[in-house]
């Protein structure tokens, strides 16, 4: 079963992790120089999910689980709604 991925096209390899919005890690929230600061390959609690973790993932339960059936029940999009206009 898979929920709550949050994936997010926009994030961005070391982007600030501690910005002031509820959810990092893109270019407009700068490039810290401190390492612990900075938004890793697999992503950091305080952003979305990169699609480099998407990908590590799908490869993880295609290769090693091979399941019979994944029921993907969504909630895939990224939690950063003011980035996004109807």
């Amino acid at each position: 079963h898979v929920s709550d991925l949050h994936v997010d096209p926009t994030y961005t390899l070391d982007a600030d992790i501690s910005c002031v919005r509820p959810v990092c890690c893109h270019s407009y929230d700068g490039f810290p120089t401190s390492w612990s600061r900075k938004a890793k390959q697999f992503g950091a609690y305080t952003c979305n999910a990169p699609y480099k973790l998407l990908l590590t993932m799908l490869e993880y339960l295609r290769d090693v689980v091979k399941p019979d059936i994944v029921i993907w029940t969504g909630d895939t999009v990224p939690h950063n709604h003011w980035d996004h206009t109807l």
